[in-house]
């Protein structure tokens, strides 16, 4: 399957600017709009990149305390190459956009519609972070129910407790 580059308006990754290197192949770019930040993860090969996921973040303003709009970012749209899948590449390009997010804005959060996979990665987020994020849960017959993770400060991953453990002679 190949990944559908026109969903991000034309923005392909040599438009982007390089974000976060996790890896000699790997790295996350990040493009600029008005109103839209969109996250792109790639690989490269030798002198090409190949986009194989992306995330799509669309501004909007929200009320805030005292009667003042804040601009809230809102996940639009999510892809992942389904080469990519299940080895929790989608869930650190999730942590980067958010931690890079929430150097700018309070808060980010998710759609409303999810989908298993992005439902998954918002739950491994709250559980790891459970003083900042949030699960709005909607009114019975609506379905607008959203995660958020507020600021200030990056989210982290689940810490690992590691017990008995004695190191070898």
């Amino acid at each position: 399957m190949k990944l559908d580059q026109s969903l991000l308006g034309g923005y392909g990754p040599r438009k982007f600017r390089v974000l976060e290197q996790w890896a000699d192949d790997l790295s996350v770019w990040k493009a600029e709009h008005t109103s839209m930040i969109i996250y792109g993860l790639v690989q490269k090969k030798r002198t090409t990149g190949r986009m194989i996921g992306f995330i799509v973040f669309m501004i909007y303003e929200h009320p805030g305390g005292k009667g003042a709009l804040a601009l809230v970012p809102y996940v639009d749209l999510s892809e992942l190459h389904p080469d990519f899948q299940g080895q929790g590449l989608g869930r650190r390009l999730y942590k980067s956009a958010a931690n890079d997010l929430l150097k700018d804005y309070s808060c980010v959060r998710s759609d409303s519609i999810r989908s298993p996979a992005a439902e998954g990665v918002w739950k491994s987020i709250c559980r790891a972070n459970p003083k900042k994020t949030l699960w709005h849960r909607s009114q019975p017959y609506q379905d607008d129910s959203y995660f958020e993770v507020r600021g200030p400060g990056p989210i982290r991953r689940r810490p690992v407790r590691v017990r008995g453990h004695r190191r070898k002679r």
